[in-house]
């Protein structure tokens, strides 16, 4: 087992630091500016769809803003929250992987998924929601192999928030 968690920790530490190597200062104005932007109204006291119109989901926005009240409303933090997500979904990748498969077998999909993951724009709504849905296919996994009903209420809620 001990083994298996120095792997562990090896991927995560590799894939924190690819994911920073892409770090990018720059500004994507579509959907950065998109989530950004509807990060601020919510702060001002306005609620997505009813106050101003978005084709993203709200949680995002929701999660941002919460991100802008506690560590300020600057560009950064939404993109170290977003270098933190792609590197959490090419970990999960590895964890499920290594459920069904060895875990020389399993840096296979983790590696093609840091690789890919990371080609999304920062603020995208789609990570966050990978990240939940493949967190919630972990644990239904998990659920499989150890019979703990309490994973099947976890896997739910994941869901629920992938949907938010």
């Amino acid at each position: 087992m001990s083994k298996h968690k120095n792997i562990i920790y090896l991927v995560v530490f590799l894939s924190a630091a690819y994911s920073f190597l892409g770090f990018n200062f720059g500004f994507n104005i579509f959907d950065e500016g998109m989530v950004v932007y509807g990060a601020q109204r919510i702060l001002q006291g306005d609620i997505p769809f009813r106050d101003f119109w978005v084709y993203y989901p709200p949680g995002q926005f929701w999660l941002v803003a919460a991100l802008f009240k506690l560590f300020g409303s600057k560009l950064i933090v939404e993109h170290i929250f977003s270098v933190i997500i792609h590197c959490a979904v090419s970990v999960v990748i590895y964890l499920i992987a290594r459920k069904l498969v060895s875990w020389k077998t399993a840096l296979l999909p983790w590696f093609l998924t840091l690789l890919w993951i990371n080609t999304y724009n920062f603020a995208s709504p789609t990570p966050p929601a990978m990240l939940f849905s493949l967190s919630s296919s972990l644990f239904l996994l998990k659920f499989f192999f150890e019979k703990d009903n309490r994973c099947l209420v976890i896997a739910g809620l994941l869901a629920g928030l992938a949907l938010l």
